[in-house]
C-alpha cells in the first residue's frame, strides 16, 4: 500500500479526514480507546474528531458518567464509553495485574492482604453512586489503616481500576475523582474472552486501520498471538488484508479512497492516536522528521501534520484568556498559512480562549 493511501485510510478512519458523529460517546466508543493520561491534550484529542465539540462539552460527559478513564491497556491511562470500561479491562487485567504483583510487593511494600483490604474500604466509601477526590480516598485509606505514602496510593488505585472496581471519574478543580464500576453500569451482558478480543479488534481496525497485527498487539498490550487470533476472528465479518509488502489489515468500503481531497493540518500532541496507536509510525513521523525534531534535544514536541504527515511542532501559550499560538516548520512545502490560522481558531473555540497571535517559524 502506498503510504498517501495508508495515510488517507488512517486519517478518515481515526475521524481527522472524515467527521461521522456529533457526540463525544459516539466518538469515544468509535475510537474504542483515546490515550488520556495527560489531560488536556486526550480532551482536545476528542475535540479534533469531532469538531462541533467544545472543551465543557466533553467535561458535561465525564461528568455525566457517559465516558471515564482508566487504565485500560498498556498500564497507562485511556478514555473510553462507561459500558466499554468492563470487558475492556477483563480482557488484559490477568496478565496486567500479575506482570506487577512483585512489583508492587517489593517496591511499595503492598502484600495481598492490604491489597485485598484496601479493595473492601473502595468499596464501602464509594458505593452508592459517590466520587471522591484523590485526597479523600487518601484520607480514607489511612483511616482505615493503609499506608498511602510514597508512590502506595498509586499503586493502590491502579490494582483496584485494573481489577475493574473503579474508574478515575470527572475532576473536582485540580483533582481527580473515583468511583465505583458497578454503580455505574448496569444490565451489561458479560462476555468470553474470545468475545472480548473479537470486540476489541473490530474497534481498532474501524477506528486505526489500515494496521498490522505488531500495530494491534502493541496497542492493545496483547501477545502476538492474541493479537493474531483477534484479526482472524475479525476477518471474515468486516475486514480485508492488503498482502503487497506489508500485511494491513482495513475496512473493505475504504478500497477506494485512495487520493487526498484536500490539504489539511491537525495539531496533535505526542500520545495522539494516530502516532501512539501503531507500533511503526514512521508513515506519519518519518525518521528525518524525528532527527529534525528530536524531543530529547528540543524538548517535548506537540506534532503539526500535514495531510497526516509531521511537519513541524506547535506550541500553545495560554496567558489568561489570551491564547498565543507558535508555529515551527520543518519542511522545505510552503505550507499556507491559511491553514494554520484555521487550526489556531479551532484550537481556541475548543478551549475558550481568545486567539490573540499566530507566530510562524521555521527550522
Amino acid at each position: 500500500m502506498e503510504k498517501q493511501a495508508l495515510l488517507q485510510h488512517r486519517l478518515n478512519n481515526q475521524l481527522l479526514s472524515n467527521v461521522q458523529f456529533e457526540t463525544v460517546e459516539e466518538t469515544v466508543k468509535w475510537m474504542g480507546a483515546i490515550q488520556g493520561q495527560d489531560y488536556a491534550p486526550g480532551l482536545w484529542a476528542m475535540g479534533m474528531r469531532a469538531p462541533s465539540l467544545t472543551k465543557a462539552d466533553i467535561e458535561r460527559s465525564l461528568e455525566d458518567i457517559k465516558i471515564v478513564r482508566s487504565w485500560t491497556m498498556r498500564h497507562t491511562i485511556h478514555f473510553v464509553a462507561i459500558e466499554d470500561l468492563h470487558w475492556m479491562v477483563q480482557l488484559s487485567k490477568e496478565k496486567m495485574l500479575q506482570r506487577y504483583k512483585n512489583h508492587m510487593k517489593k517496591e511499595a511494600g503492598l502484600e495481598e492482604s492490604i491489597l485485598s483490604q484496601s479493595l473492601d474500604v473502595f468499596v464501602k466509601s464509594l458505593e452508592g453512586k459517590k466520587l471522591l477526590s484523590r485526597p479523600a480516598i487518601r484520607e480514607t485509606l489511612e483511616t482505615a489503616g493503609i499506608d498511602t505514602s510514597k508512590q502506595r496510593l498509586y499503586h493502590l488505585l491502579w490494582h483496584a481500576a485494573q481489577k475493574g472496581l473503579i474508574f478515575i471519574g470527572p475532576t473536582e478543580g485540580k483533582q481527580q475523582t473515583f468511583g465505583l464500576t458497578a454503580d455505574w453500569i448496569s444490565n451489561v451482558k458479560p462476555l468470553s474472552r474470545e468475545e472480548a478480543l473479537h470486540k476489541l479488534t473490530v474497534r481498532y481496525l474501524q477506528s486505526h486501520g489500515p494496521a498490522t497485527v505488531k500495530d494491534f498487539s502493541w496497542w492493545a498490550g496483547l501477545t502476538q498471538k492474541e493479537a493474531t487470533l483477534g484479526f482472524h476472528l475479525a476477518e471474515s465479518e468486516l475486514f480485508i488484508r492488503d498482502e503487497s509488502k506489508t500485511e494491513y489489515w482495513y475496512l473493505p468500503s475504504e478500497q477506494q479512497t485512495n487520493t487526498l481531497v484536500s490539504e489539511k493540518i491537525h495539531l496533535i500532541y505526542s500520545l495522539d492516536e494516530l502516532l501512539i496507536g501503531y507500533k511503526d509510525r514512521t508513515a506519519s513521523w518519518s525518521r528525518e522528521m524525528q532527527s529534525k525534531l528530536d524531543p530529547q534535544r528540543t524538548g517535548y514536541v506537540l506534532p503539526i501534520l500535514l495531510n497526516g504527515e509531521v511537519i513541524g511542532s506547535w506550541k500553545a501559550v495560554v496567558k489568561k484568556e489570551n491564547l498565543f499560538m507558535e508555529f515551527t516548520l520543518a519542511t522545505s512545502l510552503e505550507i499556507p498559512v491559511d491553514l494554520l490560522n484555521d487550526e489556531a481558531e479551532q484550537y481556541s473555540r475548543f478551549f475558550g480562549l481568545t486567539l490573540v497571535d499566530v507566530a510562524v517559524y521555521r527550522v
